[in-house]
C-alpha cells in the first residue's frame, strides 16, 4: 500500500521536475541523442517511475500494477479532481 501512495506523489510531482531534473538529463545525454522540448515530461516520468520503483523494493511495498496505478492518477490528480467538480456541479444545477 506505501508503494502506491509512493507512486501517487510521484505522479503528482512530475509535472514540476520538467525544469529542474528532465532539462540538465537531457542535456546531459545530448551529445549521445536528442531529447526534443515536447519529450521533458515523458522524461520526468520515466525518471519518477524508476525512484519509485526503487523505492518501492527498499521498503518492500507495492506491486507493479498498484505502482504503475498509482502513477496515472497521481498524474492525472488534478484534472480528475477538476472533472468530478464539474460532474457533481451539473448534478446539482
Amino acid at each position: 500500500m506505501f508503494g502506491f501512495i509512493i507512486a501517487l506523489v510521484g505522479g503528482f510531482v512530475t509535472p514540476y521536475l520538467d525544469a529542474p531534473v528532465a532539462r540538465p538529463l537531457a542535456k546531459l545525454v545530448s551529445p549521445l541523442f536528442t531529447v526534443e522540448e515536447s519529450e521533458h515530461r515523458l522524461l520526468s516520468f520515466m525518471v519518477v517511475l524508476v525512484a519509485v520503483g526503487v523505492l518501492a523494493r527498499l521498503l518492500l511495498s507495492g506491486t507493479t500494477f498498484w505502482i504503475a496505478i498509482g502513477l496515472v492518477l497521481g498524474y492525472f490528480a488534478t484534472r480528475l479532481v477538476e472533472g468530478a467538480q464539474k460532474l457533481l456541479a451539473n448534478r446539482r444545477g
